[in-house]
């Protein structure tokens, strides 16, 4: 996470980013890249003793706190990745596959959520967890403001008032996630007035430049995700059916190089790129 905030948030890297203007994308996927596969690999030589479904009947499990973290390191590495999109200048493929990641991260640190056992929740939380557990809503926000379609606006939407629901249910057990509600709420009421967005039928193709049908599957297939899938490791998600379909055929090689072979899309952890 300190080399996270080293190189994207200080005052010194966002002017760099900046200064790259419509190349900013690429640059922070390039500077993500190796961070992202430590991160991989840190969760895959996870210890059994350590993994969620470790849990003991009646036995307190202080592991929640460690993999929090590890879903607010990757949203926080995300985030900085769709704040740099801009519909009108990005590439359309690499618009779709970045907003696409971000997407299953969400997913999978809110099923992660929806996932802790009273164990979990009564046991040990470090301190900055509360901010961790906001931080997956804000992201939430963040993919909900910058939709391009308001059917996939209504999605985040709909999955943020499931997530403040979850929160709420589980702060009975553990009161400091009244903060993560009360900040969620504060999100949502900014975003109440957001203008309405144009719909999948009327744009014909979303902004990002794919077709409507193309990414009402995408949705459909990521939400078919078998729930038991979760709990040891994230649900995977390949992205090999997009860089094999006809739909993007006219996309160059070197774009797809930029998250390596559709083998190097998936990872244990669930990211559908091991770039982003």
């Amino acid at each position: 996470m300190a080399e996270i905030m080293d190189t994207f948030y200080t005052q010194v890297a966002i002017q760099d980013l900046a200064s790259a203007g419509r190349n900013s994308t690429r640059l922070i996927l390039e500077r993500a890249k190796p961070v992202q596969i430590r991160l991989k690999d840190w969760f895959a030589k996870l210890p059994a003793s350590v993994r969620m479904d470790a849990v003991t009947t009646s036995q307190l499990s202080a592991t929640g706190y460690l993999h929090l973290a590890y879903f607010a390191t990757e949203i926080t590495l995300h985030r900085r990745i769709v704040q740099s999109l801009d519909p009108q200048a990005a590439d359309a493929y690499l618009l779709y596959i970045c907003r696409s990641a971000a997407k299953t991260r969400l997913i999978s640190a809110m099923d992660f959520v929806n996932r802790l056992r009273h164990e979990h929740l009564q046991a040990f939380w470090y301190f900055p967890s509360k901010t961790n557990f906001t931080l997956i809503g804000t992201f939430g926000s963040l993919l909900w403001a910058t939709a391009p379609t308001q059917e996939e606006a209504d999605f985040y939407k709909t999955r943020l008032r499931e997530y403040r629901w979850t929160l709420s249910v589980s702060s009975k057990r553990a009161d400091f996630l009244d903060y993560a509600v009360q900040m969620l709420d504060a999100s949502r009421a900014m975003l109440s007035n957001l203008a309405k967005k144009p719909s999948f039928v009327q744009a014909q193709t979303s902004t990002s430049g794919i077709p409507a049908a193309e990414i009402m599957m995408g949705i459909i297939q990521e939400e078919c995700v078998e729930s038991d899938q979760f709990m040891g490791e994230a649900p995977s998600l390949s992205l090999s059916r997009y860089t094999s379909n006809s739909a993007f055929s006219g996309f160059s090689d070197e774009q797809v190089g930029l998250y390596g072979t559709s083998e190097q899309m998936e990872d244990t952890t669930g990211s559908p790129l091991s770039s982003v």
